[in-house]
């Protein structure tokens, strides 16, 4: 074996075995940090004329049902920047989700997304958030992301039974997972689920297996009598060894992702029992 190619092939088994092996923390579905454009009209609001005396929450609704979108947002950005109270701050930002979400074009979907992304970020655990998690499904599922809208379908499911949101979310989730169940029936997803549990998920660990799979092809390919001999022939130890590496370590991902694939299925599962109840 040439020496530039086990240059390029050793690390690369050393960093897929690292990755495969220690993945770091499992993905939530979550961002640790909610990005925000500068031009979001709710965090960075434009200047609104309210009637004075006039309650910014009950201008904003009054905004809202009269399709005064922007000014509603605008009067609930400043309800944000102005209260203390996590249950104002958070009211505030869901119902500027929502109104982003219904003025339904691209950029204000973004500005939707970011809001109630926000305030799940800052406010999980301490207000009701059932809103926030419901219209960043719907988002989700406009932008064709059906997983992480499924993980906020499931997540309203299981922590607000009850929330008015529940039932359309249980529908929508059903549907998704319907779509879902005829792609995979598909000849190309029939492919890619064989093909999935084999490589890894985490991005580091893909690249690293896909370099040192592509190295060893590209050698093999260089000159495949010679190698075919010194493979089935000889015996090269150091040949056999690289080849080996690589099987173990798909075998290694194999066994580890399937376990966290089926923990995480059955954390989705434990939602949906109290809908179908309903």
């Amino acid at each position: 074996m040439k020496p530039w190619l086990l240059v390029v092939l050793i690390p690369a088994l050393a960093i897929a075995a690292y990755f495969v092996l220690n993945p770091g923390a499992p993905a939530t579905g979550l961002p640790a940090k909610a990005a925000v454009s500068a031009e979001n009209p709710f965090f960075y609001p434009k200047a609104v004329a309210i009637p004075f005396g006039t309650d910014k929450m009950d201008f904003a609704d009054q905004s809202f049902k009269a399709e005064r979108y922007d000014d509603a947002v605008s009067a609930l950005g400043a309800v944000y920047a102005e209260r203390p109270a996590p249950a104002d701050k958070a009211g505030a930002m869901q119902m500027a989700g929502q109104i982003l979400f219904q003025k339904n074009d691209p950029s204000s979907r973004r500005y939707a997304r970011e809001v109630l992304q926000a305030v799940i970020n800052q406010y999980q655990g301490q207000v009701r958030l059932d809103s926030a998690h419901f219209y960043l499904g719907m988002i989700h599922v406009q932008e064709a992301n059906a997983p992480v809208a499924l993980f906020h379908f499931t997540t309203l499911l299981k922590d607000y039974p009850q929330s008015p949101f529940a039932l359309n979310s249980a529908y929508v989730a059903q549907q998704i997972a319907s779509v879902l169940a005829t792609q995979d029936e598909s000849v190309k997803g029939t492919i890619l689920n064989r093909l999935k549990p084999l490589l890894p998920r985490n991005t580091k660990a893909l690249i690293a297996i896909l370099t040192s799979l592509c190295t060893t092809l590209i050698w093999f390919a260089s000159a495949w009598q010679n190698h075919w001999t010194k493979l089935f022939q000889r015996k090269d130890p150091l040949l056999w060894l690289v080849l080996v590496a690589m099987m173990t370590l798909a075998g290694l991902n194999y066994v580890m992702e399937d376990q966290s694939h089926a923990k995480s299925m059955l954390e989705a599962t434990k939602a949906l029992p109290t809908v179908v109840k309903r």
